[in-house]
């Protein structure tokens, strides 16, 4: 299932992934000859029986703290430079509403350590801001700020649920905010973009669960900060936006020569097939793609110079092998929950197949 993602990502012209993850050590030796530059994040915590936007008392678990924390560092030592370089690691806090104070200054401490990016959710949902309130009497960002965990490498994906007065915290720590548009418009929720980099955060482009689609993320990312501005409809701007989820991205995952066709920058690239309806007249390309295009228009990816895909098909998967076993396992799995359930929660039109089917 893994791989699915990165054969997604690989199809629809992605060429750096951040994978902010549970033991990445079971799958990154997979994921390694995909050719994708990927910069992988073990998830830490320490409250016991801990979810998203949980409410009640928060229970520290040292002993999980200094697990998740142990895995994290591992994960370091053993990925961290690999494949000449394409493989990287971060340091990830799950979200405030999961991290005691102490958990995440230790957590800090191995950021600066072993000096790399670090990622957190951040006011994802007006849940955790509950939380945050209530066990330490501060707002999400309040809270990262009195613990010093910001700075302009951090990460902090979603930032929906947030007052003014925490856009700017964050924007004057140069936090950098992972703008999940597709995740928003799901939710119903939508960070103030335009007040976040007004006061100094930097803006990315991520999928969260959604579809590992930049294409869509883009231009929904676009449509979106659009509404929101409700001033006419032409900011952002689609090159705005495009660096948003490019050269932007590139530079929080701590890559500065990326993401941007330029001298002297890695060779990192993708290939468009301009000449489709969607598209044609290509007199404004970066405006008719982002406003336009599909996934499917990307026909050509090279990360440091060597072919991922090409003229539209995979280099490096096993494309047709991969989609086949994700099916079934997928098809497996869930047959299996339901008869654990004893077949409770169908909805309908959804069948899962049994593995003798």
């Amino acid at each position: 299932m893994a791989q699915l993602g990165a054969l997604e990502a690989l199809r629809s012209g992605t060429t750096f992934v951040l994978d902010d993850t549970l033991r990445a050590e079971d799958y990154a030796a997979d994921l390694v000859p995909s050719g994708l530059r990927i910069l992988f994040a073990e998830r830490t915590w320490d409250r016991a029986r801990a979810a998203v936007s949980q409410q009640g008392p928060f229970d520290p678990d040292p002993a999980l703290g200094a697990a998740t924390l142990e895995r994290a560092e591992a994960l370091y030592r053993q990925w961290h430079g690999a494949a000449r370089g394409r493989i990287s690691v971060a340091v990830s806090a799950w979200s405030p509403d999961t991290c005691s104070p102490e958990h995440l200054q230790k957590l800090r401490a191995l950021q600066e350590r072993l000096d790399v990016p670090a990622t957190i959710h951040l006011n994802q949902a007006w849940g955790e801001v509950a939380a945050v309130k209530r066990h330490r009497n501060m707002l999400p960002s309040e809270y990262l700020q009195a613990i010093g965990f910001l700075s302009d490498r951090l990460i902090a994906a979603h930032c929906r649920c947030m007052t003014a007065d925490e856009e700017q915290i964050l924007g004057r720590a140069g936090v950098v905010v992972a703008f999940n548009p597709c995740m928003a418009a799901r939710r119903g929720l939508s960070p103030k973009i335009a007040a976040l980099e007004q006061h100094g955060c930097h803006i990315t482009i991520g999928t969260d669960n959604m579809a590992y689609d930049m294409v869509e993320a883009t231009r929904t990312g676009m449509f979106m900060e659009r509404v929101r501005r409700n001033a006419g409809g032409d900011r952002p701007t689609a090159d705005e936006t495009l660096t948003w989820a490019t050269t932007n991205g590139y530079r929080a995952m701590g890559v500065p020569d990326g993401g941007a066709l330029r001298v002297g920058n890695r060779a990192d690239l993708i290939m468009i097939d301009a000449l489709k309806a969607h598209l044609v007249p290509t007199t404004r390309f970066v405006s008719a793609f982002v406003h336009q295009g599909q996934a499917s228009d990307v026909v050509g990816v090279m990360v440091d110079g060597q072919w991922l895909m090409r003229d539209g098909r995979v280099l490096t998967m096993d494309e047709a092998f991969i989609v086949r076993e994700a099916e079934r396992i997928g098809h497996t799995r869930w047959a299996e929950r339901f008869a654990e359930t004893g077949g409770a929660g169908f909805l309908p039109g959804f069948a899962p197949r049994p593995p003798s089917a």
